[in-house]
């Protein structure tokens, strides 16, 4: 996958431009150059990270702009987990099955996503990275987040199944005060070849913006608890064009899963729009 090797080689290629310079982002230590020395010869197309752990994964794609105790500092999301919403059981004795909240909305009738997924846990290193790119203006990091992003969705959604990708999207107040869009910071790194007014990855999926807008300029979700956050974000989300969404598998991407309340008023909205199914992906998953 020619996509992949340009990605990685963008971001090594990052390092000698002043894009990733050679202190940590995480806790600015100095970075050996012997952590990524030679890089280039290793293997980089898609399918051979795909089949990588998530530790590998993570070590391969941040190398340039991590020191090694940062790298470890990194927490994959391990099973046994939900096999809906993906939260990681505390128990390390059990199956891969639905956790309490998932069988109750069941229970309830309540139509929800398929699945969630997510490149790690939302603590450690991954949590500090989120942080630096989000809100200290760090936007170079959109690019090796972003590739850990692509190589997540084929580990884990690669299988003909998905029709479209959509962004969760800001409000515009909060663009205009934030100076960047997040995820689109991240997807546009992604290797995507133009077909009219699309963009397309090589398994067929289709990029649509601005078809799922915010239309509530909700405040912060941070420290608010599971019954604030899904009162804060209620109906905060609509669909512009429902002809593209009807009948359609949808994959919608988001920075971070907290409690769940953006990512299932998202899903309502798409599935008032007639979307067959709604999955997720984040770049974390807060357990």
């Amino acid at each position: 996958m020619a996509g992949w090797k340009q990605i990685l080689q963008g971001i090594r290629q990052g390092i000698s431009s002043g894009l990733f310079p050679d202190i940590c982002f995480c806790c600015n230590e100095f970075i050996e150059r012997a952590n990524y020395a030679g890089a280039e010869e290793r293997p980089a197309a898609g399918n051979s990270l795909v089949n990588e752990t998530a530790e590998q994964i993570f070590a391969e794609i941040m190398a340039p702009c991590l020191c090694s105790g940062c790298i470890d500092g990194y927490l994959p999301v391990t099973p046994p987990f939900c096999t809906r919403c993906g939260e990681q059981f505390i128990s390390r004795s059990v199956e891969n099955h639905l956790c309490g909240q998932c069988i109750s909305a069941d229970i309830a009738g309540k139509k929800r996503f398929v699945s969630a997924r997510a490149c790690g846990q939302y603590s450690g290193t991954l949590k500090k990275l989120v942080h630096t790119y989000k809100y200290h203006g760090k936007t170079g990091l959109g690019r090796p987040l972003g590739a850990l992003l692509h190589i997540h969705l084929l580990k884990h959604y690669d299988n003909g199944k998905i029709d479209l990708i959509l962004p969760v999207p800001l409000h515009r107040q909060k663009l205009v005060k934030r100076g960047f869009d997040q995820v689109m910071g991240m997807l546009c790194n992604w290797p995507w070849s133009a077909q009219g007014r699309d963009k397309l990855l090589e398994n067929g999926m289709v990029l649509c913006e601005n078809v799922l807008i915010r239309v509530k300029n909700t405040d912060t979700q941070t420290g608010l608890d599971r019954k604030q956050r899904g009162k804060n974000v209620k109906n905060a989300f609509a669909v512009t064009d429902k002809d593209r969404i009807k009948n359609k598998r949808i994959l919608v991407i988001d920075d971070v899963y907290t409690t769940g309340a953006t990512l299932e008023e998202c899903s309502s909205a798409l599935y008032r729009a007639g979307a067959s199914q709604v999955c997720f992906l984040t770049l974390a998953r807060a357990m």
